[in-house]
């Protein structure tokens, strides 16, 4: 069994570890791309199975890190941080970074946008409609334009603004 281990847990954790990394970093910068949201919920239990094959196969080393106080710090530190991060409540209102900026940005509508960008309504959705948005109305939103995207939100603000 051990052997039939060795031949694909390292290797599982590799793959699923660069699925979760990618897809993570892409989701902390709200870049939306086709099947990004389940691959990394899967990739998640891909490699929580490839973890726990790996730790069979390695315990006797595993336990050594044990008994090292860093490697017990590091440990206890993502336990505390896991168990803090579940027990304390987080409302939507803090939210906080580029993140919160896009989606105040993104609500507000085209009128007080074009007054942000030191433009007429008329050249805000001239601009727009050079970057591919079409926008008739003065109260549009670049989330009403772009979608619950929010890259594309990022770009329509771009275009907007500069």
């Amino acid at each position: 069994m051990a052997l039939s281990l060795r031949k694909w847990a390292t290797p599982l954790i590799v793959g699923s570890f660069l699925l979760m990394a990618v897809s993570g970093i892409l989701m902390f910068f709200h870049i939306e791309l086709g099947l990004l949201d389940p691959i990394h919920e899967w990739a998640g239990w891909v490699l929580l199975v490839a973890a726990v094959a790996h730790l069979v196969l390695n315990w006797r080393a595993f336990t050594t890190y044990l008994k090292r106080p860093l490697a017990k710090a590091i440990m206890g530190g993502c336990a505390v941080l896991l168990v803090a991060a579940m027990l304390v409540p987080v409302s939507d209102q803090q939210s906080k970074g580029p993140g919160a900026l896009i989606s105040t940005m993104s609500s507000v509508s085209l009128d007080k946008l074009a007054l942000v960008a030191d433009k007429s309504l008329s050249e805000l959705q001239a601009d727009l409609g050079q970057a591919g948005y079409d926008s008739t109305a003065a109260t549009d939103t670049a989330q009403s334009l772009a979608g619950d995207n929010r890259g594309a939100q990022m770009a329509l603000l771009n275009a907007a603004l500069k």
